[in-house]
């Protein structure tokens, strides 16, 4: 038996049903950043990590493009009002220990004038962090090597340089990156004397792996707005593919 035709009735309300189906799922979208966050990283493709420090996802490193400097939290540190005090009433840092795995995890920091080395100071790295090897990567890099004895507090700021809660290993282009905020901090103190730069910095894994992914950096003037960021660095090299279970890597292009 065929089965009758629709009407012009039916074809309008299952048309308008239609409708009305699209219009909840766009609206529970956009209620519901979960949701949202979801279906844009499988629109993507983009693997996402969650890293305590700032309570917010970030990339994993997209090896395929160069080493970026992401904003976080729309580029607004997450500091507390405790957390930005003064009540210390001098400069300080702060190591955390390392993880299970034997990882450098987070370096807090209050930074003032009085704290900054000279920027032509130089200091050697003897400590070997994880994961760490001479990797030759010919003109990539201006040393030639992939990895550098990245410090989470670099030696600029006062960092410790033989302090394994200090010590990790970074590529070339994370330093750089990491170098240009440091001075930009350094910069700052400077041109400010009298004020503090509060710090934070945490790296960022996925699962076991013993080489970070990237790093989440903080900085905020306590006594005005004048500096104010939060990114993510992320540790990778332009034409390399690294394997950050076993810091192994290779070259791509």
């Amino acid at each position: 038996m065929k089965k009758a035709p629709m009407t012009t009735y039916q074809k309008v309300m299952r048309t308008i049903g239609i409708a009305v189906a699209i219009l909840c799922v766009l609206l529970a979208i956009s209620f519901s950043p979960r949701l949202k966050n979801y279906i844009t990283n499988i629109t993507t493709n983009a693997e996402m990590l969650v890293t305590p420090a700032v309570n917010t996802k970030i990339p994993l490193a997209d090896q395929s493009e160069s080493s970026k400097l992401y904003k976080v939290s729309k580029g607004k540190p997450d500091f507390t009002r405790q957390e930005l005090s003064l009540n210390s009433g001098s400069a300080w840092q702060s190591y955390s220990n390392l993880d299970q795995a034997g990882r450098v995890t987070t370096v807090n920091a209050l930074i003032d004038k009085k704290t900054l080395k000279s920027k032509d100071f130089k200091s050697e790295i003897t400590l070997v962090p994880l994961g760490f090897k001479e990797i030759a990567v010919g003109k990539k890099t201006k040393t030639g090597q992939l990895y550098e004895r990245g410090q989470l507090l670099p030696t600029r700021l006062g960092g410790a340089t033989a302090d394994t809660r200090n010590i990790f290993t970074a590529t070339n282009q994370l330093n750089q990156l990491l170098t240009k905020k440091t001075k930009q901090i350094a910069d700052y103190l400077e041109s400010h004397p009298q004020n503090h730069v509060r710090y934070r910095i945490s790296t960022v894994y996925k699962d076991q792996e013993i080489i970070a992914r990237g790093a989440c950096l903080e900085g905020q003037s306590v006594e005005d707005n004048g500096l104010s960021f939060n990114v993510y660095l992320l540790n990778t090299q332009s034409g390399i593919v690294i394997n950050y279970s076993n810091g192994e890597a290779k070259v791509i292009m």
